[in-house]
């Protein structure tokens, strides 16, 4: 897997990063999202959204919640959306 540590336990990757990871495959490689229980989703775009980091939340969810663009200091992140059988996802 691809990424790296940065303080409070947090793991992440940047766009760069993510660019530089992506050049070293061939430029028509499928991509795919993990699915929601198994297997694989395919990609339905991207969404730049304003997040909080927010760990202690149900283990369901996502370590980073939505939250209003004029909350203190909203860490802006790019979500990659994908498609379920059932529909899209965040």
């Amino acid at each position: 897997m691809l990424g790296k540590r940065v303080p409070g336990g947090q793991s992440g990757m940047t766009k760069l990063e993510l660019i530089e990871a992506l050049a070293s495959f061939p430029d028509d490689t499928k991509i795919v999202l993990d699915g929601y229980e198994s297997g694989f989703c395919d990609v339905l775009g991207l969404e730049l959204v304003d997040v909080a980091y927010q760990p202690n939340g149900s283990y369901y969810d996502g370590a980073y919640q939505r939250v209003d663009p004029d909350c203190e200091a909203p860490l802006k992140v790019l979500s990659i959306k994908a498609i379920y059988q059932t529909g899209m996802k965040d």
